[in-house]
């Protein structure tokens, strides 16, 4: 899906505790890594989740397994073109599975919904071309798709985000007006049924109250601002994986993140990444938040294997 918003022992070092009294950049590799990423954006969109291909032949549909455990049922002549016509031959799908925060991040698939996060047991897109040509499903038929569950709970429910992989899911409770689809929790899968291809997220609301202001300081990398950075929150309870939210007044600059708000009382680690001089730049902190703090994250350099490192760690 392409984006439309977004460690080495040899930086470990860099990710210790700051000094008042040194300037952090002396801890520094003196071979510094270096990227030809011009955004983070673009660094992001390349290490985005893999996107699973399959051939099917409408006649008799089958059933498609990826590599992260997914399960794909099609049956026989399901889907129709634009014009609610019949489709015959082979049908290319699509298919990416966002399953944890590594995944929402690099993606652009975060887990907020109209500004509330939501928790997830799992999303994927679904899609089906003939010839370059987006098609749906025939009435009366529906796709299976069952996913492994990454968490589960009482309050799950289906959002959907659009019908487009190459634009971010917009989340929001499954409109019954417009498709169906159900969803039921065998095992440890969730089994969800649909007749429309589309972003689909197995999701609850997390009720959040927020800590405004919250600010944040940058340290080791002087000059980062909204224009070459991004931060991200990843609720660790939840699995709630979005950018980092935008108080009254918010400001980003000279390496400096001010009132911005926080979900109050839970556990969040927030990821600062930047792309500065042909560098690129990662941070974090893990806080349960208090407005009115400010918290430091210490920046260091690093290459795309590092980054990839730890976002896989969270």
């Amino acid at each position: 899906m392409k984006r439309i918003i977004q460690f080495t022992a040899a930086v470990a070092l860099a990710f210790g505790l700051y000094s008042c009294d040194s300037d952090p950049l002396e801890d520094m590799p003196e071979d510094v890594p270096t990227t030809t990423f011009q955004s983070v954006d673009e660094l992001l969109s390349d290490m985005e989740p893999e996107v699973s291909s399959f051939t099917v032949d409408v006649s008799t549909g089958g059933t498609f397994t990826t590599n992260r455990g997914s399960e794909i049922t099609i049956p026989a002549n399901a889907f129709v073109d634009g014009s609610g016509q019949a489709v015959t031959g082979n049908v290319d799908l699509e298919f990416q599975e966002i399953f944890n925060a590594s995944d929402a991040i690099t993606s652009g698939a975060f887990t907020i919904s109209n500004g509330i996060p939501i928790g997830t047991g799992g999303a994927f897109f679904i899609g089906a071309e003939q010839n370059g040509q987006a098609l749906g499903v025939t009435p009366g038929q529906s796709v299976q798709v069952q996913i492994p569950s990454q968490q589960t709970n009482q309050a799950m429910q289906l959002f959907t985000g659009g019908t487009s992989i190459s634009t971010s899911p917009q989340w929001a409770p499954l409109d019954t007006a417009q498709f169906w689809a159900w969803m039921n929790v065998v095992g440890n899968y969730f089994n969800v049924n649909m007749n429309r291809l589309m972003w689909v997220n197995c999701d609850y609301f997390t009720n959040p109250s927020w800590e405004d202001p919250v600010h944040f300081d940058l340290l080791g990398r002087t000059g980062l601002n909204s224009t070459n950075s991004q931060l991200f929150v990843v609720e660790q309870s939840n699995l709630a994986t979005y950018p980092l939210q935008m108080g009254s007044n918010y400001s980003f600059m000279n390496s400096e993140v001010r009132n911005a708000k926080c979900n109050s009382g839970v556990s969040q680690v927030v990821v600062a990444l930047a792309i500065y001089n042909n560098t690129i730049y990662l941070g974090h902190t893990t806080i349960t938040p208090a407005a009115g703090t400010t918290y430091p994250i210490q920046m260091a350099a690093v290459t795309q294997a590092d980054l990839q490192a730890f976002l896989n760690s969270l």
